[in-house]
């Protein structure tokens, strides 16, 4: 009765009544309660030594202290406890540590201690009196959830005052939450996996989970049971060898510590900023770090010991190691597999060779600024180092099929000996020929479509057209295949080279040198 407003009441009325001077028989019968309850209170009215201007005065919360019995002095064996649970509350975190296998190390240092219930009843009391920020719910080393501020910073132009919003990345570990803060230009998937990469690097170590908030940047679509991961994302994860496991749609306590690093970057990180100007991301970073250092040491609420304390002391150990090298972004393109076992990264307009047996598939190319890979049906068919190189080719030759490796392992030894078979003038002009340009390539195509004539036209023909072309100064394909179409390799020494005669009016060839 004496726990609500009522019994606060009656109590009044039973000191003004006793002050009146009645007795403790009608008091009892006219307010409805036991002789016993007003002994109670009288008692503790009389020992207390008042008067009814002194009770007139006092509030209610003052009123009932009054009554309230003395706390008994605590028991030796709780002396020493709540640094006991503080221990136990770190210690939870660690992998295969219970609260079971902790007091049987406690009962064997304090032999006349709690019983395991009653230990584990006092602990949970404990939490819910404490109030503690820390969850006990995660496990060292397990989870690190990510997620962007809703509320954005800015960078000023110094030249031209514009004002540009930027996104704010935070990265919590779940037992410690040891939190990473970082700005950046955008919520794209390159940004993402920059600023937590960079978070990975803060930590000096990888968890075994990431944890995003379904981030379009790194869910695709997102599924209750299987969520679809975005590529550039799932890549970066299994570059560090983590786990990707988005919070579920409309489940806050999947996404709990986050939210909560939000707020709290807000008022200890945003707060201090809100006053100044930033003319460049380094400088915003540096002035953000700057207070990140100081939120991640400062204590927890109710508690003797910070996040920074905690990760050091317990999580960092728990920590998978980075790997030796960062990770690069990599992209992804589609394409056909050409009839000469190539295939275009469109973006260098650049050719890369695939193996000849995938010509006409679908192939993805995925690349980096330095690599390209390409795989058919998630099968890694090709590696390349990248060339940049406008409608240039990159080739493996052991890609290509036996006719295409000849032709590009061909030389000026196989054309003159071709050349030698059908006849001497015939060797000489491919001769000629060979030594027309620097450009090889294009030596070896006009070779080869002269010798390709003598299937049309028969060894002998080509080789008396070959012998009238070698009396012009730069013989070549071209000039064989008309001698060949006109038939003027027949007219032999008969028909002439028809020479202009010397006038004024004539410049003659010398005049375009």
């Amino acid at each position: 009765m004496a726990n609500n407003r009522i019994g606060i009441m009656i109590i009044r009325q039973v000191i003004r009544l006793y002050t009146q001077g009645k007795k403790k028989y009608y008091i009892s019968r006219n307010l409805g309660i036991s002789r016993n309850t007003v002994d109670k209170y009288l008692a503790g009215f009389i020992t207390h030594e008042l008067d009814w201007d002194d009770i007139s005065k006092m509030s209610d919360k003052q009123l009932m202290k009054l009554f309230e019995a003395p706390n008994p002095p605590p028991s030796h064996r709780y002396i020493g406890l709540d640094d006991e649970f503080k221990s136990l509350e770190k210690l939870l975190g660690k992998p295969g540590q219970t609260r079971h296998t902790y007091w049987l190390d406690y009962i064997k240092r304090k032999p006349d201690g709690y019983s395991r219930s009653q230990f584990g009843d006092l602990f949970r009391q404990w939490q819910k009196k404490s109030k503690p920020t820390l969850s006990i719910d995660h496990k060292a080393g397990d989870k690190l959830y990510i997620d962007y501020a809703g509320k954005r910073l800015h960078i000023v132009d110094l030249h031209t005052g514009e004002i540009t919003p930027v996104e704010v990345f935070l990265a919590t570990l779940g037992f410690s939450q040891m939190t990473y803060v970082e700005a950046s230009p955008s919520q794209k998937k390159e940004e993402l996996v920059k600023s937590l990469g960079n978070a990975l690097l803060y930590f000096e170590g990888v968890p075994q989970v990431v944890v995003p908030d379904n981030l379009k940047s790194a869910v695709k679509r997102a599924r209750r049971h299987e969520p679809e991961i975005n590529e550039t994302f799932q890549d970066f994860a299994l570059h560090y060898r983590m786990y990707v496991l988005p919070a579920r749609v409309r489940k806050p306590q999947d996404k709990a510590l986050v939210e909560i690093a939000v707020k709290l970057v807000y008022q200890r990180i945003y707060t201090e900023l809100r006053n100044k100007v930033f003319y460049s991301l380094p400088e915003l970073n540096a002035a953000i770090w700057e207070l990140l250092d100081r939120y991640n040491k400062m204590n927890f609420s109710r508690r003797e010991y910070s996040r920074y304390q905690v990760f050091h002391e317990v999580e960092k150990m728990h920590l998978n190691p980075l790997p030796e090298e960062k990770y690069e972004i990599r992209k992804y393109h589609l394409g056909t597999v050409h009839k000469n076992c190539h295939v275009l990264l469109s973006v260098d307009q650049h050719y890369y060779s695939v193996p000849h047996n995938f010509i006409g598939k679908r192939v993805k190319i995925k690349y980096t600024a330095e690599e390209v890979w390409i795989y058919h049906q998630y099968e890694q068919i090709a590696y390349h180092r990248r060339d940049k190189t406008r409608y240039g080719k990159t080739t493996n030759t052991e890609h290509l099929t036996k006719a295409h490796q000849a032709y590009l392992l061909r030389g000026p030894e196989e054309y003159l000996e071709r050349a030698k078979e059908i006849g001497e003038n015939t060797h000489q002009l491919i001769e000629k020929v060979l030594a027309r340009t620097l450009y090889l390539e294009q030596n070896f195509q006009s070779c080869q479509g002269i010798l390709q004539l003598s299937r049309k036209v028969g060894p002998q023909r080509l080789e008396m057209a070959c012998k009238r072309a070698l009396a012009y100064d730069k013989p070549s394909y071209t000039t064989i295949q008309t001698i060949l179409e006109k038939g003027l390799e027949k007219a032999g020494e008969e028909t002439k080279i028809i020479k202009l005669p010397g006038h004024d009016n004539i410049r003659g060839n010398t005049y375009y040198k």
